[in-house]
């Protein structure tokens, strides 16, 4: 009989789900705590805000009264400006192009135009040298050449040069009211500085295309005039501008680095804290005070969360590590003799509880009658059967009353396992009726009974589930 025991059981996830269902007063005292610990760690979170706001209040109010000397006031200002200037110039010299390039190694490209109108020389020619600001071309120039940049320090790669030849005998007025020499003809001389040959001729192409599509349009506008390309070309060389540039700008940030260190280095004390306050940390100090924008809502979800899922994870072991016997459907999977009928004798439940017991149900055989019971017990011919239960119970009773109907001198007392007397009438008995009730029996239980009677040679006539 020993060999026939189910040492591991199946666990049912509707069974599982019933059992939380059934402790659903504890859930509700659960989420009453957890939406206690969301409002207090929410409470906790906004008195650590408020105090943090009251101690900033208390800094600005200490700043607001302070005095500083006009001197110190003086420095103080000299420095920051120094310091602003520093941050200009060091956010200059890491994005502009210009600085990334070595100046004895540049690749420059020229694209010259011969440009002859008569008495709308001049006038063309400023046509073509305003061409260069047009809003779009650093975006053009950049497509072309592949550049990551801000346009700004596009226009730092691109010129343009103007070289007229005057005819001095004849003048002309200008807007200030006096006279000039008329322009004859212009060279216009476009140019592009960049560190690759490729880029470069990128770029010079979107002005050559930028040039002729302007010198169409005035052709249309102004009457024909001569217009010719003198060719265009890219050199690698030493761009001595370039070399200038980049040193008078690093010499720039040196110079701004050591005036703001040296006021800075004048002040001590609470002079230095009052110029970090209102000077480094002037963009803080002018904002609008802070609010504490955390939700109470959020915070009471996650403290219900939280304990909900503690909640669910202590039952869910206490389910699993339980060893009362739950169901009828596990006793009958366990059991290694006959379950010969599974009867309802406690009062049914009301209300949620009710529900939840008629949830538990669904999909389940119908409850057996006592009736059924005594007649099955009968027809085997027993004459004087034993009834055993864990526990008597209201159920267990009302089960002893029905059978002693039939049986009107029928023992009735707990497992033999324990209780000598018990063992005594299952000596005597004609077999014994084990009575299983969920919740209240163990396997442990039932496995000393079994043994014992296996032992003792006490034929056991069933298992009894006692609902």
């Amino acid at each position: 009989m020993k060999e026939n025991y189910r040492d591991e059981r199946e666990l049912s996830i509707r069974d599982l789900f019933v059992f939380l269902l059934r402790h659903w007063r504890s859930l509700l005292i659960v989420i009453v705590l957890g939406a206690a610990l969301g409002g207090g760690l929410y409470m906790a979170k906004k008195a650590s805000f408020d105090k943090s706001n009251a101690a900033s209040a208390v800094q600005e109010n200490w700043v607001e009264t302070y005095q500083v000397s006009p001197e110190l006031k003086q420095k103080m200002d000299l420095a920051w400006e120094n310091r602003q200037a520093y941050e200009r110039q060091r956010s200059y010299n890491q994005n502009s192009l210009v600085m990334q390039m070595d100046a004895e190694h540049v690749y420059t490209g020229k694209l010259k135009y011969y440009i002859a109108a008569g008495s709308n020389t001049r006038l063309i020619a400023e046509k073509f040298n305003t061409l260069l600001s047009d809003g779009g071309l650093a975006e053009e120039l950049k497509d072309a050449a592949g550049i990551e940049s801000e346009a700004q320090y596009i226009r730092e790669l691109i010129g343009c040069d103007t070289n007229a030849d005057n005819d001095a005998a004849v003048s002309i007025a200008t807007e200030e009211g006096g006279t000039a020499p008329s322009t004859k003809n212009v060279v216009v001389t476009y140019t592009v500085n960049y560190l690759d040959e490729n880029g470069c001729r990128s770029m010079l192409k979107v002005l050559e295309d930028k040039a002729d599509d302007l010198d169409e349009q005035l052709q249309t506008e102004y009457g024909v005039y001569t217009c010719e390309k003198l060719g265009s070309s890219v050199v690698l060389g030493v761009n001595s501008a370039y070399l200038s540039q980049q040193k008078t700008n690093l010499d720039y940030l040196q110079a701004y680095s050591s005036n703001f260190n040296s006021f800075e280095s004048q002040l001590t004390g609470q002079n230095l804290e009052y110029y970090q306050i209102t000077y480094l940390n002037k963009t803080a100090a002018q904002a609008a005070p802070a609010v504490f924008s955390a939700s109470k809502i959020k915070y009471l979800i996650a403290g219900i969360f939280l304990m909900v899922c503690l909640w669910g994870v202590v039952l869910v072991l206490r389910y699993v590590l339980d060893r009362h016997v739950k169901t009828a459907e596990d006793l009958a999977a366990y059991a290694p003799v006959p379950m010969l009928a599974c009867l309802k004798l406690r009062a049914p439940k009301k209300g949620l509880d009710g529900v939840i017991e008629a949830l538990s149900r669904v999909g389940c055989e119908e409850y057996d009658t006592a009736e059924y019971l005594i007649e099955t017990i009968a027809l085997r011919g027993i004459q004087r059967p034993m009834l055993c239960v864990s526990e008597m119970d209201a159920a267990a009773q009302t089960l002893c009353d029905k059978l002693r109907e039939r049986w009107p001198e029928m023992p009735a007392d707990r497992y033999p396992s324990r209780s000598a007397a018990a063992l005594e009438k299952a000596v005597q008995s004609d077999g014994i009726l084990l009575a299983v009730q969920p919740g209240i029996t163990t396997y442990s239980e039932i496995e000393r009974a079994l043994e014992l009677c296996r032992l003792q040679e006490i034929p056991i006539l069933g298992f009894l589930c006692v609902e």
